[in-house]
């Protein structure tokens, strides 16, 4: 799951975002905006070939890069 969460922290790096922690909350700190977070699930589905459904767009999924990395790395296990 480190891979995981490293590749999201590299998204935001090249991004020109600042994530002050991988558990500061991405939404409510204002981190990203209703934009990136768009690209944010965009550059997961096709980096981690995953499909998020309207159950997972959630805010406690997407509260920060350890919420999003165990969500990702739910839908990876559960493909098999």
């Amino acid at each position: 799951m480190e891979n995981i969460n490293n590749k999201i922290t590299s998204w935001f790096n090249d991004n020109n975002i600042e994530i002050p922690n991988i558990k500061a909350n991405l939404i409510s700190d204002g981190i990203i905006d209703s934009f990136q977070f768009l690209n944010l699930i965009m550059f997961c589905e096709n980096e981690f070939n995953v499909k998020f459904l309207d159950k997972h767009l959630q805010n406690e999924n997407f509260a920060n890069v350890n919420t999003l990395s165990y969500l990702i790395n739910d839908l990876l296990l559960n493909e098999k």
